[in-house]
């Protein structure tokens, strides 16, 4: 019976693929997890929080509690690194976010440093942050350039965002990151590297490739999840950045790697 009801489920999966309808079920699903649940709309310091729907999206789930705890850890251990070299987001001269989503992060950061401003293709997420946080709040589509003009940031960072491009996408983009960056500015970004632990399954083909998608699919989307090697993204970035700092998903906070990027 077991095996009957895996061998289904295998060929509706098949099915959802080969008609292309992975989004409208993932979308189901979302719909499905903040279905119902209620809590808090406001934070501590009486900030409104992002409705459940908009949660799921960005964090995986609708709990109002993880949802700021995980941005609020993750802000705390970037500003360490960021400290490491320099001073921390209160010392920027402009923040920017890329992958803003609906602020999960970016309301941490807007404690510590106003000139913020925040990009995402999701403009559902964008339009909320609009309306509800301090900060500049942008759209674009994936492989737009970034709306902002050479050198306009000193800090930037991206939460899971090249952990959904392909190697060409993501090559792309880190040029996108450097034009918008000072020289000497600092960039972090957190990534699938070899050490996470969904790697494990990958591992003949990081060794081989250094940058392998599973589930490829929507590009930019969580359908499509990406992951590369620590030496492979210093390959990748090494035209315009230089390492700084690394701290391996099994030791981040953020459950990913952690690379910080000085602009060269």
């Amino acid at each position: 019976m077991k095996a009957s009801a895996a061998s289904l489920k295998q060929r509706v999966s098949r099915l959802i693929w080969r008609l292309n309808l992975q989004n409208v079920v993932f979308r189901i699903r979302e719909i499905r997890l903040a279905w119902g649940v209620e809590g808090r709309a406001v934070d501590d310091l009486g900030a409104p929080l992002p409705p459940p729907y908009l949660r799921v999206q960005v964090a995986g789930g609708a709990d109002a509690e993880f949802f700021l705890e995980s941005g609020r850890q993750s802000i705390q251990e970037f500003d360490a690194l960021l400290q490491r070299s320099g001073s921390g987001f209160a010392g920027a001269r402009h923040v920017l976010d890329i992958g803003c989503g609906c602020g999960r992060q970016a309301r941490w950061v807007l404690r510590l440093n106003p000139r913020l401003t925040g990009v995402d293709i999701n403009g559902l997420l964008v339009n909320w942050c609009r309306r509800n946080l301090q900060g500049q709040w942008k759209t674009l589509r994936l492989g737009d350039d970034l709306p902002a003009p050479a050198g306009a940031f000193d800090v930037a960072y991206a939460v899971s965002v090249i952990t959904h491009l392909r190697e060409a996408t993501a090559s792309a983009w880190l040029a996108q990151v450097a034009r918008v960056l000072e020289p000497g500015g600092r960039f972090l970004l957190t990534f699938h590297d070899e050490h996470h632990v969904n790697a494990r399954p990958l591992a003949e083909d990081l060794a081989r490739d250094g940058y392998t998608v599973q589930w490829d699919s929507l590009e930019g989307s969580n359908h499509l999840a990406a992951f590369v090697t620590a030496d492979k993204l210093r390959e990748l970035a090494s035209p315009y950045f230089e390492v700084l700092d690394y701290v391996p998903s099994s030791q981040s906070a953020t459950y990913q790697a952690v690379f910080v990027l000085r602009r060269r």
